[in-house]
């Protein structure tokens, strides 16, 4: 199955950025989406604003959340700037950590109403992080509870997101089998060199699945290069200094064989400058992927750059 074959469309907002197959869906989605991390973390209730009309008027039609995300603040803001206008016009994802099916029935409802909307594109299980935990979350009836809740219309497609190891996520993908529509996954230009590697040892299950694959941790949550804010308490410093470019590391990522570049964007701006990439893309040659990742060779298994691996 490949991901790379694009489609150009325009709807009623304007034109949309390229679009790439959904897995073995039916469908085609944005290859840039907003990170609904962000959204929250965004500082003021006009900036979070922005970056939600921003992605619009740029021709993004993909959107992340979560639950957890800042006590459920992200997903109002979404319910605020997003859903009450737009909701028909784009792919609306959330995630929960729920641990039981009751749980999961619970924040999907909450999902909802804090969203200002009666149903999902996508609900996740969020951010496993041992090989356990994923049976035990089946076991548990989290997915039961998915499942119920697409019965009942209120969700299409279900999945995973992991961040922390590769068995982890290749033991959710075994065991749920072709009840896996999607998931989301760190995929930047450090991890093909790290001893456990996402994009080595879990997108081509995935994508022999016919799993959506949704990537995160472009820039490994900003460590790759200066912000100009902190996130949580990491500081503000490059770890990567001056080995790639943001281009060249955006562009890497979208040459590997996902649906979706999913990126934290805290700004305006930054959504301009993402959409530009995501807009002008070209397929790097496997020659060119070889060279960026020989690049930044030296801080495979660099915990600092990889700090995602680290987060329950």
């Amino acid at each position: 199955m490949s991901l790379f074959k694009t489609t150009v469309v325009s709807d009623r907002l304007g034109a949309c950025l390229p679009k790439r197959k959904f897995g073995r869906a039916d469908e085609w989605v944005t290859q840039l989406g907003v990170g609904g991390f962000h959204v929250g973390k965004a500082e003021s209730e006009q900036e979070a604003q922005a970056i939600v009309e921003t992605a619009l008027e740029e021709g993004i039609r993909f959107f992340d959340m979560a639950a957890e995300y800042q006590d459920g603040r992200a997903e109002h803001r979404y319910g605020e700037y997003l859903c009450p206008k737009y909701r028909d016009d784009v792919f609306l994802m959330t995630k929960t950590k729920a641990r039981t099916g009751a749980e999961a029935t619970a924040e999907i409802e909450s999902s909802l109403r804090r969203m200002r909307t009666d149903r999902l594109d996508a609900i996740l299980m969020h951010a496993i992080a041992t090989v356990d935990e994923p049976g035990e979350r089946i076991r548990d009836g989290v997915y039961e509870a998915f499942l119920k809740a697409k019965e009942q219309g209120k969700v299409r497609y279900l999945g995973f997101s992991g961040h922390l190891n590769t068995d982890a996520n290749l033991r959710a993908l075994e065991l749920l089998g072709d009840q896996v529509d999607v998931s989301l996954m760190p995929v930047n230009v450090v991890d093909p060199s790290d001893s456990d590697s996402f994009v080595k040892n879990v997108l081509p299950v995935m994508n022999k699945m016919g799993v959506a694959p949704l990537s995160m941790k472009s820039a490994a949550f900003g460590h790759f290069f200066e912000k100009e804010v902190a996130v949580e308490n990491i500081a503000a410093t490059t770890i990567v200094p001056g080995r790639v470019s943001m281009e060249e590391a955006f562009q890497y990522v979208l040459s590997t064989p996902i649906s979706v570049w999913v990126s934290g964007m805290h700004k305006a701006e930054f959504v301009k400058k993402n959409a530009e990439i995501a807009r002008n893309f070209s397929k790097l040659d496997d020659q060119q992927m070889e060279s960026i990742v020989a690049r930044v060779e030296a801080y495979r298994d660099n915990v600092e750059v990889e700090g995602y691996r680290k987060w329950g």
